[in-house]
């Protein structure tokens, strides 16, 4: 049974699928049949209205008649075969039985067996016949044992379709071959078609002739396009193009003109164009205008090969880069390839010139050299003559070789030079490809010129460059400006100039930026020295007023620390500021110092101080270092191990101590302010006598050329009596200066400077009548008012000098006077002191007289205060009050302290001791007050320097020594083994000096006027060492050399100054009036040149400079008698 039901759902599936194969076999027939139909008919109906025209009552009609046609195609052969089956239900009997029956029909050998056992499959179901199921179950199974293997597709083949798609290809190739060959009478009869109820007009062209039609043109030109229309047609046509190589029409409505032509342009092509036209319905055939490309470069490369000066390797430019930007001189070679085979090339210049270029088929290559700035164009020509049009501009620029630069960046300002007329130049040069040479220019301005000359002429000195065309150099000349005989107040304008190595265009000058070096009159130096003092005044007060507010703040924690020794983070943040802001008022401190020993240096080299004051400046010197104590420092930096160490005993000890430290220091800046202040006083008298010197010795040199000199030649010295007006005004406000500075102090009288103050006006006013009588060509009233102004500075300058010798005279009365009287107190109180240890040694501890003894001992202790006190304020204008009387008035006070206490714990032995400790500090106050009133007594002497100022001038020739052989090892790169043996022999030399130094400090240390010389000596001597020894010799080495040497001289040359036994004398400039001289004997002029020959001579002895002054000034002497002995 089972295997009957699976036989019979085989047999089922093959014939399904039958089915479904017939079905789509009917599908594709009537889809061909339509399509053929459609091709058939589409083609034919389309050429027979495109030819013949039909009216609308015949074209209807057909059109109708087609598509009835088309849709019973339609019906008969797709959609009745396919709505037949998919109308019926999926699956019946009859339908199984047919497509058995034709299976039967196809295999001869199956027949009816098929469908006979399908039949009695059914009837089995009902079996109303009988039939034995056996048997009906055999036979089906009997019928797929037959029919199991064989194919049911080929009783519904593919082939069956042949005939339809024969005729629906022939049918497609009928409507392309139509639509291609009749495609204008197709598209006409398509679209009557489509709109049959429309009437169409009747053709009105019935021809095109079109000029030029199919022509070849250059790229570039432009065709015109003539048309004429055969026919009825007399509107407007469309023209319609594109280029060959695009799809999309572009479109033109063209008018016709005279005689019915239609014409249009087509400019500058440079694409193939296919054209036609068009005029409602009607079009002509498509047109073709060729475009020959004209000759023309695709690829340029340009290599550029620089000057060989530049040292600047070739290179190329981009591709297709012709403009060139490069350096004079450059070769420029051109490579180009082209589109086409050309027979000609060549350069085109602006500037007229054609240069060929050498054609290799479709490449060229040529060159020129870049000499100036042009513009050029590529021309080429092919095979068939044709030209490249408007070819591309190329710009040449030439790069200008830059000029070089050159930096005067040391001192790179302009300065004032020094005693020693040294200048330290570097010079920083720059080229863009090289330099070539450097040199050092200058000329010299004279303060004061002779009458109607004026010298400018510029001078040269040739330097060394390091290396041949490098591009920089940094150059370092140490410049000695001695040779120029400059006078004060003359100027040095110099500058650098270097040359760049362009071999092209010629070598390129650059100059630097002209400075300025000035040989400093005394009035400038008196000018910048006060300005500095001022400022170092004002900085003074500054650090002051800072460390009162740090003392304050001290206070406070010292007060929260005795209450609470543990601080908080806060509070050790605020000590450890306070300790970081006093090290900074040190520095600050330290700088002001060595300001004011250069401004004391400068004031000295420039005479403007008397030995007394120079002295006394000396003093301050030393009390600046008295200020920065080790002490301070050390309390510093235990106060920050304190803080590490975490112990509040130790850190409020440390604060103490500080605090203490910081007291002293507070003291110690006030004390020095207020010092510094009287002695500017006393410098400044100083410098207004000594500028009253050189106006009164200016003033008389005047006179005498005034005499010399006819009443017309007045003006010519007009300039130079300016000049000491000018100057006599500035003297005139240094003397207000001292007025308004003694104003500060209460123990000074203002006042005394009044008489000076009007003495200075009658001069000036004095020197304003000789300038006018000077302009007005009146000689004997411009005589009689410099005669007057002469008198009168002379005057000046001996009150001058007279109120600083009064003024100091009774400084020290009064501290001569207030020393005796401290002593005197103090010497009662060391009396009083010896008397009440005596009645305190053999008490007991219950007498009753201990208590009267600690009140005498009180009282004592506040009468100690008040001396002191007294002693502090004669400190502030006096330098003889000593630290040592300070510590010996402090051990007192600490002892009565001690002995007081002792007194109040009724303790009569230790305050009986400690009494007569009071005692022994008291005498030694009184001991050094002695002392410093026989200093000051003695303080103008100079017994003594003899010894000392011989070691000096040995230490002097020794320096010189080592400082000509450093100078000559120095720059000498990799040094040589007996070269570091002489380095080492220098090193050793200098230390010996150091430690004679050392020696003569030891030895003549308490005498104020050698240490203010030998400051800051050994710390330079230690720096030269160390350079010697560690074979690094520099500039600064040198510096620190020429400053120990200068250092040494200037100590002897101050010292030796202390009688005033040579004063310089004043050189003004002179205004020198021609005249015919007599005769000189031969035997003076002979003189005179030894005399020249004997100062050369010295100069090349290797003197030290202040030697060297001397020297010159004595032969100037000599010469100065010579022109006596001439007149």
């Amino acid at each position: 049974m089972r295997n009957a039901e699976s036989n019979y759902f085989a047999i089922r599936s093959k014939l399904s699928r039958l089915r479904r194969r017939q079905l789509a076999i009917q599908s594709c027939n009537g889809v061909l049949w339509f399509v053929g139909y459609g091709f058939v008919a589409t083609a034919t109906a389309s050429l027979l209205e495109g030819w013949l025209h039909f009216p609308p009552a015949i074209r209807l009609p057909l059109v109708c008649l087609l598509v009835l046609i088309g849709l019973w195609l339609l019906v008969q052969k797709l959609v009745l075969p396919i709505g037949t089956q998919v109308l019926r239900p999926t699956w019946t009997p009859n339908i199984e039985q047919g497509l058995a029956r034709e299976v039967g029909r196809y295999f001869p050998h199956v027949g009816d067996h098929l469908i006979n056992a399908l039949q009695v499959y059914h009837h089995l179901q009902q079996n109303r016949e009988g039939y034995s199921p056996e048997l009906s179950r055999l036979s089906l199974v009997t019928v797929w044992d037959k029919i199991k293997d064989l194919d049911f597709n080929s009783v519904a083949p593919w082939q069956k379709l042949q005939p339809v798609v024969r005729f629906t290809v022939i049918a497609g190739l009928v409507f392309l071959v139509s639509i291609t060959l009749f495609s204008k009478t197709f598209n006409i009869g398509a679209m009557h078609l489509l709109h049959p109820r429309t009437s169409f007009r009747p053709q009105l062209i019935s021809a095109w002739e079109v000029s030029p039609g199919n022509v070849e043109i250059v790229e570039g030109d432009s065709v015109r396009i003539n048309i004429r229309v055969k026919g009825k047609y007399k509107g407007p046509i469309l023209l319609r193009w594109r280029q060959s190589d695009k799809k999309v029409f572009q479109t033109k409505q063209l008018l016709a003109g005279p005689e019915n032509v239609y014409s249009y342009l087509f400019t500058n092509l440079r694409e193939s164009v296919k054209y036609m036209l068009q005029a409602g319905e009607e079009s002509s055939e498509m047109f073709t205008i060729h475009v020959e490309k004209r000759p023309m470069v695709r690829l340029l490369q340009a290599e550029l090969i620089f000057p060989p000066y530049s040292g600047l390797e070739s290179r190329y430019l981009q591709d297709n880069v012709g403009n060139v930007t490069a350096l004079k001189g450059t070769r420029v070679r051109l490579y180009l390839k082209t589109n086409k085979t050309i027979k000609q090339g060549w350069l085109e210049f602006d500037r007229g010139k054609k240069l060929p270029l050498k054609p290799l088929g479709a490449e060229l290559k040529g060159q020129f050299r870049l000499v100036r700035d042009d513009v050029y164009r590529i021309r080429l020509i092919d095979n068939k003559g044709y030209r490249n049009r408007n070819p591309i501009e190329y710009y040449l620029n030439v790069t200008a070789d830059q000029k070089p630069v050159v930096r005067l960046p040391l001192p790179g300002k302009d300065v004032d030079l020094g005693e020693d007329l040294k200048l330290a130049l570097q010079i920083n040069a720059e080229d863009d490809f090289g330099l070539s040479r450097i040199r050092l220019g200058y000329q010299v301005q004279k303060a004061v010129q002779v009458p109607g000359v004026k010298d400018t002429t510029l001078r040269f000195i040739e330097l060394k460059l390091p290396n041949q065309n490098t591009t920089q150099v940094q150059l370092d000349y140490l410049w000695d400006l001695s040779s120029l005989s400059l006078m004060p107040e003359d100027v040095v304008r110099y500058f650098a100039e270097v040359w760049d190595n362009d071999a092209v265009s010629g070598f390129k000058r650059a100059r630097s930026q002209v400075f300025t070096a000035r040989f400093p009159s005394v009035y400038e130096i008196y000018q910048e020295v006060t300005e500095a003092q001022d400022e170092d005044i004002e900085n003074l007060k500054d650090i002051f007023t800072e460390s009162q507010e740090l003392k304050r703040k001290l206070d406070e924690i010292s007060r929260e620390m005795q209450k609470n020794p543990d601080l908080d983070w806060l509070k050790k943040q605020d000590l450890e500021e306070i300790a970081q802001k006093q090290e900074r008022l040190q520095k600050n401190l330290e700088q002001i110092r060595r300001e004011l020993e250069q401004a004391i240096e400068r004031l000295e080299k420039g005479e403007l101080l008397s030995q007394e004051t120079l002295e006394k400046y000396q003093q301050l010197q030393q009390l600046f270092q008295e200020i920065m104590t080790p002490e301070l420092q050390q309390a510093i930096e235990k106060l920050r191990k304190a803080f590490d160490q975490v112990d509040p005993e130790k850190l409020k000890t440390a604060v103490q101590r500080f605090n203490l430290s910081q007291e002293n220091f507070l003291k110690s800046i006030e004390r020095t302010t207020n010092i510094l202040k009287r002695l500017q006083i006393e410098q400044r008298l100083d410098a207004a006598a000594k500028l009253a010197q050189n106006l009164a010795e200016r003033q008389e040199l005047l006179n005498q050329q005034l005499e010399e000199i006819a009443s017309q030649q007045l003006k010519e010295l007009l300039q130079q009596q300016e000049k000491i007006r000018e100057d006599a005004t500035t003297l005139d406000q240094v003397l207000k200066d001292v007025k308004e500075k003694m104003g500060e102090f209460n123990d000074l009288q203002p006042a005394q400077m009044d008489s000076l103050l009007q003495q200075m006006q009658d001069i000036l006013r004095e020197m304003a009548q000789q300038n006018q009588g000077m302009a007005a060509g009146n000689k004997s009233t411009a005589l009689k008012s410099g005669q007057m102004s002469q008198q009168d500075l002379e005057q000046l300058r001996q009150m001058l000098v007279n109120l600083k010798k009064n003024l100091v005279n009774d400084q020290k009365k009064q501290v001569a006077e207030a020393f005796a009287r401290s002593a005197a107190e103090l010497l009662r109180l060391s009396e009083e002191q010896e008397q009440l240890a005596q009645q305190a040694s053999g008490l007991s501890a219950t007498s009753p007289k201990l208590n009267e003894l600690a009140e005498k001992q009180l009282n004592m202790l506040n009468y100690l205060g008040k001396v002191s006190k007294q002693l502090y304020q004669l400190s502030q204008k006096s330098f003889f009050v000593t630290p040592e009387i300070g510590r010996a008035i402090g051990k007192s006070v600490s002892h009565m302290s001690s002995a007081l206490n002792h007194l109040t714990e009724r303790n009569s032995r230790a305050a009986s001791n400690s009494q007569r400790l009071a005692m022994g500090g008291l005498n030694e106050a009184v001991l050094q007050i002695q002392n410093s009133m026989q200093d000051l007594a003695m303080a103008a002497s100079a017994a003594g320097l003899e010894e000392f100022l011989r070691r000096l001038q040995k230490m002097a020739g020794q320096q010189q020594g080592i400082n000509q052989q450093t100078i000559q090892l120095m720059g000498q790169g990799q040094m040589t083994l007996e070269q570091q043996a002489a380095m080492a022999r220098l090193a050793a030399a200098q230390q010996a000096l150091r430690k004679s130094l050392e020696q003569l400090q030891r030895e003549f240390g308490k005498r104020s006027e050698i240490l203010g010389r030998l400051d800051g000596m050994g710390r330079d001597m230690d720096e030269v060492v160390k350079d010697l020894r560690n074979k690094q010799v520099t500039r600064k080495t040198i510096e620190r050399q020429q400053r120990i040497l200068s250092r040494l001289l200037d100590a002897q040359h101050s010292l030796r100054q202390r009688d005033r036994s040579r004063r310089r004398q004043a050189r003004p400039g002179k205004t020198y009036i021609v005249r015919s001289p007599d005769e000189i004997p031969p035997e003076i002029l002979q003189q005179r040149e030894r005399f020249q020959e004997d100062l050369l001579r010295a100069q090349k002895e290797g003197y030290a400079e202040d030697y060297l002054e001397l020297i010159r000034r004595y032969f100037e002497a000599l010469s100065r008698k010579m022109e006596n002995l001439e007149k």
